[in-house]
């Protein structure tokens, strides 16, 4: 029994060499990550792991993992029970990578009618809405004024303008340059 489990190891691990989406989490647990577009919630994880009579039983089977926080239960439980129904077929023979292949090809139709929770979908439309509604106020612009302006302006409210006790460093750095020494 263990002989057959190590050979489907070695068979999964030189198969998904360098698959990003397939992952050995222990000797008897994988997990793959199928993507049919990440841009539209059309993603999801898949872990299998091997109880000790596999290939003679099922696997197990789960879809109920952190990475799939945003499927609803209906549909991790419609993955789950589809690829077990695909893993009755190939009893009492290795079928990790069938059963993978398999998830890969129909991931869209386990994804069909996956539908997020109804209450973060309407808190997201309040929140663009909110969004949408305060910026199209307009701020209002300081009036652009000239140096003239600025500098009147400037000697009538006191203010001194920007630099005004800055050192010129090119005429320190001269008038120190030409200064006898004692």
């Amino acid at each position: 029994m263990e002989e057959e489990q190590e050979e489907e190891v070695e068979a999964l691990l030189s198969i998904y060499d360098g698959d990003e989406n397939f992952k050995q989490l222990s000797p008897a647990k994988f997990t793959y990550k199928l993507c049919d577009n990440p841009d539209e919630l059309k993603h999801f994880v898949v872990e299998i792991s091997w109880p000790s009579e596999y290939p003679h039983t099922l696997p197990n089977v789960s879809a109920d993992v952190f990475f799939n926080k945003h499927l609803s239960a209906e549909t991790k439980s419609k993955i789950e029970t589809s690829i077990l129904s695909q893993a009755e077929d190939n009893l009492d023979i290795p079928m990790t990578f069938t059963l993978i292949e398999w998830a890969k090809e129909c991931a869209s139709d386990l994804m069909a009618d996956n539908q997020p929770p109804s209450i973060a979908v309407a808190e997201v439309t309040a929140d663009l809405a909110k969004t949408t509604i305060g910026s199209t106020k307009k701020k209002e612009k300081a009036p652009v004024l000239t140096k003239g302006q600025k500098k009147r302006r400037a000697e009538y409210l006191g203010e001194r303008p920007r630099g005004w006790d800055w050192v010129d460093v090119v005429k320190h750095v001269r008038h120190r340059a030409f200064l006898p020494s004692h």
